[in-house]
């Protein structure tokens, strides 16, 4: 329900009041007890927030406003309630984040400590009364304002019970403001009218009251751009052009060249061949389709042949961004190809807060910092951390601390360097774990964050987020406010260096660098969008009903086998027993170790052992051990106001007590995570997704490794087997439409995807769409990533890679992957659909606003922005549409049949009878068949 309502005021300030009534169902809500305190989760909510905060479930949504309004004030109402227990239980708290890198990397050493309940959080929680919701912000949405609330429906009681509000209404008070008017006018002059209308199209898919939306989309943009342009007398930005004059209006570049280049120098280094006629032959086809096309060369740029977009650069990104700031914004373009890998159009290196950062804390930890009265003492992990090209910041203002090489920084001059032990009076020139921190109190005596190749983030978002208002400032370099060169610069409250986390253009990038390669990737594309302009039997149509999900266990699985040597205390992952014990040994502890204890008889013969802080001789039970060498029970009790509860403390030795000496001597035992590994429950929840909104996707294979943990139901849904590199070989070789991918990666491994498995694959023009939710296997900086190696494949393997080119993290990266494929349902644009990652931006805090930026950052598109995805059967079939308005006939692929009204529409199963019923052909898509 939607109401407004005017509120007193003159029409200049006038107010208004939107309400909207939210239901939740019990149904909706998942309870499970754990080691820990109860898990708590909602379908279509996320649980996150800061460590230690009581894991309630969230989410963000989006209520538009009248037009140039800002939200005021959020009141709630609620209505009925339900109890989701009947006795006070801790409910779990946020952990950690955690990575998703190949556990065979080094940097899968970092161990996550299991965090407790933090008094105050909670208290926050419990004090909060009956408070459901609060306002996140604001965001414009083309034109439209939006209000940002979240939403958390579960609370606390007094009785410490948890309580679902099963109905809350929400009203915002709003009011005209000046900062959204200048925002309306800037999107008028930066965004061209067919971008402005797809964000309103998105807008009206996510709001939750999308009348004002329905209204936004009836006006006609281009006229109001018009208008705006000449009551401001605004002069489109031009350079006087040596040679070339480019077309007025383009709307889809290809950026490319036939060297490749150093980006320092800004002068080319190899001569690589006429790369610049494939692209031709690219822009050619996408021309016949109705799209404003051209073609720039980087050498172009450099040589001034469009202007001077070089005073004043740095390096070879600038001078491209500062071209396409000119040439994207004076013609419309809405897609970007780079075409070329790193060698040939270089990627901007951003910096990453979400990872690296050093907090206060005891010494004798790693990673943390402790001031020391006149310096900053740090313990690093020198796996991670400290060398001498490493770039060390102060967290709270993005400062550089310089490495002193020479050991003159003191109290007034800022620098570290590495000492010999904790006492740091001693400067060494060795890489330790101990770090000296000097320079005046109110520069160091703060957080700090380490910036190294993990968390400097190529990005092609710096070639698609061109405008805003912290670009182009006189004296400043874009994306770089602080002039220290390090680029991208923000924390969880301050964005430094003043980045726009949104594409103007959509970009994606041809990842080639030589003339074969960029003939596979052009073939494939044109194989792709031409699928049904040859007559093909049904069968070829097969293809766009199948969809693999493919899913590697995040969780660690981990084996204790009896010691050989009978050593007690036991070695690391082995166990000795006694005639009433057994004693096992694991360093790995959770929340990065699973607390299920399985006693293994046999491979197919086992028994799950209940935890039992009490248990000794003729009390069964496992429990953490205090040590090797002392077997009482490691536990912690939590007061909480009226409530105590105790939990175990995990350490790394397990006591197991049991009368049956058949349980003390197993084969083996293993700790595991108790549910679904989330990899699947993941991809769970996207296939229910895909095949309720996309009925036709009905050929689905699953390839899982923890599908043994499955019930009997989830297995019968579809076709499953257990992921093999041989399986994922034999599904990826029938050619499926898309496939998601989950599980630990590297540069050229995700789900035993990797470069030998692709060079092998003969799927042919079959070729599918893939998103991987992994760590970087899209990092284009190296060569040559899976991304890379699946799109250069000749033989089949991908038309279109989505892939992280730094960390991914567990958890987040699935509601990437989700909303990227179910976006579908709005764009058809594959740029688009990878464009849809900034929605989830809005209304964060913390480190959570610092992990959705790296994720504006990290997943890019290897393939063509503009390329149409085939949403069913009939999409891939060519059809033929007529519009009455204006007389003419569009091949159902020709750009400008997105911009027809669908009453105007009339649909023709072949060419001919378009043109029988008296219709002229598209003076683009159709140019042949053109009279007038």
């Amino acid at each position: 329900m939607v109401k407004e309502t005017a509120g007193k005021a003159t029409p200049a300030s006038v107010t208004r009041t939107t309400e909207k009534t939210l239901l939740f169902r019990k149904s909706d809500v998942l309870l499970k007890p754990t080691l820990f305190g109860i898990s708590l989760s909602m379908k279509d909510f996320e649980t996150r927030g800061e460590p230690g905060e009581p894991a309630l479930p969230r989410k963000i949504i989006r209520v538009a406003l009248p037009k140039g309004h800002s939200a005021r004030k959020l009141s709630q109402k609620t209505g009925s309630t339900v109890l989701l227990n009947h006795t006070p239980e801790p409910l779990s708290c946020i952990q950690e984040p955690s990575l998703g890198t190949n556990p065979e990397l080094p940097y899968s050493r970092i161990k996550r400590t299991l965090v407790r309940p933090d008094r105050e959080k909670y208290q926050a929680a419990f004090t909060m009364g009956k408070k459901v919701c609060r306002l996140a912000g604001q965001e414009m949405m083309g034109l439209i304002p939006c209000a940002l609330v979240e939403i958390w429906p579960v609370r606390f009681t007094r009785e410490g019970l948890l309580e679902l509000v099963e109905e809350v209404t929400l009203k915002i008070v709003s009011e005209p403001s000046k900062e959204i008017a200048r925002q309306e006018k800037e999107t008028l002059l930066r965004l061209s009218p067919k971008t402005i209308v797809r964000r309103h199209v998105i807008a009206n898919d996510l709001v939750i009251n999308n009348a004002l939306v329905q209204k936004e989309l009836k006006r006609n943009i281009a006229t109001l751009q018009r208008s705006l342009e000449k009551e401001t007398g605004l002069k489109k930005k031009t350079f006087k052009a040596n040679s070339i004059k480019p077309p007025s209006e383009c709307d889809y570049l290809i950026l490319t060249d036939n060297n490749k280049w150093d980006p320092a120098t800004m002068q080319p280094t190899s001569l690589i061949g006429d790369m610049v006629g494939e692209f031709v032959r690219l822009a050619n086809w996408k021309k016949s389709r109705g799209l404003r096309t051209y073609v720039a060369t980087v050498k172009n740029i450099v040589d001034g042949k469009y202007g001077d977009f070089k005073t004043g650069a740095r390096d070879l990104q600038e001078v491209i961004r500062n071209f396409l700031q000119w040439f994207c914004r004076s013609r419309g373009v809405e897609y970007l190809l780079l075409g070329g890998d790193v060698s040939m159009i270089p990627a901007r290196q951003v910096a990453g807060a979400a990872w690296g950062q050093i907090g206060f804390g005891s010494l004798d930890k790693k990673n943390v910092i402790e001031w020391k009265g006149t310096y900053m003492g740090m313990h690093i992990d020198t796996g991670d951390f400290g060398q001498s090209t490493h770039i060390l910041t102060n967290y709270d203002t993005g400062r550089i601390i310089p490495f002193d090489s020479a050991g003159t920084s003191n109290t007034t001059t800022a620098g570290w360097y590495h000492t010999t032990d904790s006492t740091f009076t001693t400067r060494t020139a060795a890489n330790t774990e101990w770090v000296r921190i000097n320079g005046p109190s109110a520069q160091i005596n703060a957080k700090m964050v380490w910036y190294t190749n993990m968390n400097l983030i190529p990005t092609d978002l710096y070639y698609a987020s061109l405008y805003g208002s912290g670009y182009s400032v006189a004296g400043k370099h874009d994306w770089d406010q602080l002039d220290n060169g390090l680029y991208g610069q923000h924390n969880a409250t301050n964005n430094f260096d003043m980045v726009n986390y949104q594409a103007d253009v959509s970009v994606g990038r041809a990842p080639v660098e030589s003339i074969a390669e960029a003939q596979t990737f052009i073939d494939k594309i044109l194989e792709y969008e031409k699928w049904g302009s040859t007559p093909r039997p049904d069968s070829d149509y097969d293809r766009f009903r199948r969809m693999l999900f493919a899913a590697a266990t995040w969780g660690k699985y981990i084996r204790i086998e009896r010691d050989p040597a009978g050593s007690d205390p036991p070695a690391n992952n082995k166990y000795t027993s006694s005639g009433e014990h057994a004693l096992l040994h694991c360093d790995t502890l959770p929340p990065d170790a699973g607390s299920q204890l399985t006693c293994y008889f046999s491979d197919q013969y086992y028994r799950l052992l209940n935890y039992n802080s009490g248990a000794k001789h003729n009390h069964p039970g496992w429990y953490y051990a205090k040590s090797g060498n002392d077997l009482s029970p490691s536990v912690t009790v939590w007061d909480f106001f009226f409530f105590s509860w105790e939990f175990p403390k995990p350490t790394a030795w397990i006591a197991v007590w049991d009368g049956n000496p058949d349980v003390l001597n197993p084969m083996y035992y293993a700790l595991d995570f108790p549910d679904l590994d989330s990899s699947i429950t993941e991809q769970e929840a996207l296939r229910e997704k895909m095949q309720t909104t996309f009925p036709e996707i009905s050929r689905i294979e699953r390839l899982y490794t923890d599908e043994a943990d499955m019930n009997p139901a989830e297995v019968a849904e579809t076709w499953l087997r257990h992921l093999t590199s041989e399986n994922l070989t034999d599904a990826l070789n029938r050619g499926p439409h898309f496939v998601s991918m989950t599980g630990h990666g590297n540069s050229d491994w995700c789900a035993y995807l990797c470069t030998a498995l692709v060079n092998g694959l003969i799927n042919g023009p079959n070729t599918f769409i893939l998103y991987a939710d992994s760590c970087m296997t899209g990092m284009f900086d190296v060569n040559d990533c899976v991304a890379e190696a699946s799109l250069k494949h000749p033989g089949g393997a991908a038309v279109a890679y989505v892939g992280n080119s730094r960390f991914s993290w567990i958890g987040t990266g699935a509601l990437y992957r989700e909303l990227f494929f179910t976006r579908l349902q709005t764009v058809r644009h594959i740029g688009e659909m990878n464009d849809s990652r900034f929605e989830l931006l809005a209304g964060t805090t913390g480190w959570t606003r610092e992990s959705r930026i790296w994720y504006c950052f990290v997943p890019h598109l290897f393939g063509d922005p503009e390329m149409p995805v085939y949403r069913n059967i009939a999409e891939a079939k060519n059809y033929y549409i007529g519009n009455w308005n204006t007389n003419e006939l569009h091949d159902c692929r020709c750009q400008w049949v997105e911009r027809m009204s669908l009453k105007h529409k009339v649909y023709f199963e072949k060419l001919q009878m378009g043109l029988n019923a008296g219709y002229d052909g598209c003076g683009f898509c159709l140019k042949k068949h053109h009279t007038c």
